[in-house]
């Protein structure tokens, strides 16, 4: 043996992950317009009366 490895790859396995990339991406930046408003009004909620969650903590 010389070191080498053989590696099957499966050429079109490639594009087809990278479109499913750019097309998982599209459709967060999609949700995330979408729902802006909301994400918007739940931050400022957050900023002026704390979290949700924070009469849950102990710490």
């Amino acid at each position: 043996m010389t070191g080498k490895r053989e590696v099957e790859i499966q050429i079109s396995a490639r594009p087809t992950d990278v479109l499913l990339e750019k097309h998982h991406e599209n459709k967060a930046v999609g949700w995330y317009e979408e729902n802006r408003e909301g994400i918007d009004a739940l931050n400022k909620f957050a900023e002026e009366n704390g979290s949700f969650s924070d009469f849950h903590r102990s710490f």
